[in-house]
């Protein structure tokens, strides 16, 4: 029981959860709906399906990715590999909010950029 309290009272523990419920929550509705996200920029059906192949290896590239440097790096140093990752995602989710509808080809390639995040880490 005394390990129980002292978990829930380290900041640490409370950051990690925060960290994990706010990419995840995003990962979840963005990768369920990816296709009406992709038809929202005004591609076809056949288009929009043909275009989760590139976000498949996006994912994959930048999961094996992260894994050989986090690896690579001395002290399996995990955090700093995650926030470096963080950074094209949050760009590419600021892109699609803020890039106009009439550049689909920009918009597309936020959408894939935003994936680069290691969520199998």
């Amino acid at each position: 029981m005394y390990q129980i309290w002292e978990a829930l009272t380290d900041p640490k523990t409370w950051f990690f959860f925060l960290c994990g419920v706010c990419t995840q929550v995003v990962n979840g509705a963005a990768s369920n709906f990816g296709s009406l996200i992709i038809e929202g920029f005004g591609y076809s059906n056949l288009v929009t399906t043909l275009f989760q192949i590139p976000y498949g290896m996006v994912i994959l590239v930048s999961n094996v990715s992260a894994m050989y440097i986090q690896r690579w790096l001395p002290g399996q140093k995990r955090c700093i590999v995650g926030a470096l990752y963080v950074c094209p995602a949050l760009a590419g989710a600021v892109g699609i909010h803020t890039i106009s509808r009439d550049h689909k080809i920009a918009l597309l390639v936020c959408y894939w950029v935003f994936y680069i995040l290691p969520l199998q880490e």
